[in-house]
């Protein structure tokens, strides 16, 4: 019979497992994470994004296969009253008792089996190595896994922040689970909107998070379908980065961001601004590098500055070198984010010489 103090050990402990397996953001800053305590043999995420998602899920696989055994020494070791050490085959154990000895001794043996043929010529049997020679002619996981390695060091990619963690390179869609990782080639992949789900409160946000669910397929056999779990904050940025776009057969609304939402406004506020004719060659946006530059500052408003107030509207001599979207997103970033109603009204500096204009001082190329 356990007494009351071994039951609240074993609860304690069960608690620290939890945090182990899914280690909050306190425990990851604080270097209590699989990945921090066993970086010498896991290797380096930056240099071998691949080699190091295979040893990480076979250190999570044998650490989270020694936790139900550890149970037994640590609280047997604090609390011995309990009599948690007593052999399985003692008189007086209960058959229960007996077996959960017993698969607590099974499961690191079955852990280190699967780890050591995953391990086998290389890696070659690991379900990711699996997996990259599907995509690869030679049948070599290797050639495919030094393109994704590349792919990743490049500070371009996407990064999702909390929950399952994802990642987009250029050609590749990884999400990293406990104990393993997958991906899919952008080429033939099929990307839908499958759920979503609203949170009313959050540790990060006062007004309430929305989480979508993101369901990536490939069009090739053999390949498994993973679902995506992402801050719809962060579906923006997910779309930049990919090649195709996501299919939303459900219509589910998707919230926009504070910064998203005035970029609209903004947009509008342009389009009945007076337009500004240039006759000469447009070069790309050097914010984005995507777009063809289309907006110039022009000063039309007549605002005159009050007495120790802000500086009036000037004249900006500066060519056109950046799109409507990424001067809105500057003129954003330069305003006070507690006061969002005041944006439209207020004035920001010119991104290349600093002269300072206003919403209306925006005109679009004719």
């Amino acid at each position: 019979m356990l007494s009351g103090l071994c039951i609240l050990y074993l609860i304690l402990y069960f608690l620290f497992c939890i945090c182990l397996v899914f280690p909050p953001t306190e425990f990851v800053s604080a270097g209590l994470s699989i990945d921090n305590l066993l970086s010498g043999y896991i290797g380096s995420e930056h240099l071998q994004f691949v080699q190091f998602q295979m040893r990480r899920s076979a250190a999570n696989l044998i650490f989270h296969s020694l936790l139900p055994l550890g149970s037994i020494l640590s609280v047997g070791y604090i609390a011995p009253e309990c009599g948690l050490w007593s052999y399985p085959w003692s008189r007086g154990v209960t058959p229960m008792w007996s077996g959960f000895v017993y698969l607590c001794l099974l499961l690191p043996v079955l852990a280190a089996l699967a780890v050591c043929y995953y391990s086998a010529n290389n890696w070659s049997h690991h379900h990711i190595a699996r997996t990259l020679k599907l995509y690869s002619q030679e049948r070599s996981w290797h050639i495919v896994a030094s393109y994704i390695n590349i792919e990743f060091r490049r500070i371009d990619k996407f990064m999702s922040s909390g929950g399952s963690r994802v990642v987009v390179t250029d050609n590749w869609i990884c999400q990293m689970g406990i104990y393993g990782c997958s991906l899919i080639h952008q080429s033939d992949a099929v990307l839908a909107l499958s759920g979503s789900s609203d949170l009313s409160l959050s540790h990060t946000t006062s007004t309430g998070v929305q989480f979508l669910n993101i369901t990536v397929s490939s069009a090739r056999a053999n390949i498994k379908p993973f679902t995506i779990r992402l801050n719809s904050l962060e579906y923006s940025d997910l779309k930049d980065k990919l090649h195709r776009p996501v299919l939303n057969q459900r219509d589910i609304i998707i919230h926009q961001t504070l910064s998203e939402k005035f970029l609209v406004v903004f947009k509008q506020c342009v389009e009945e601004n007076p337009t500004y004719t240039y006759a000469e060659e447009v070069e790309q946006c050097i914010g984005c590098m995507r777009e063809a530059s289309d907006v110039k500052i022009l000063k039309h408003c007549s605002a005159e500055p009050q007495e120790g107030g802000e500086a009036r509207c000037g004249g900006c001599y500066c060519r056109p070198m950046w799109c409507l979207s990424c001067m809105g997103k500057w003129f954003a970033s330069r305003q006070d984010q507690s006061t969002p109603d005041t944006w439209l009204s207020a004035k920001s500096p010119c991104p290349t010489c600093r002269s300072t204009f206003c919403v209306r001082d925006v005109c679009k190329l004719a």
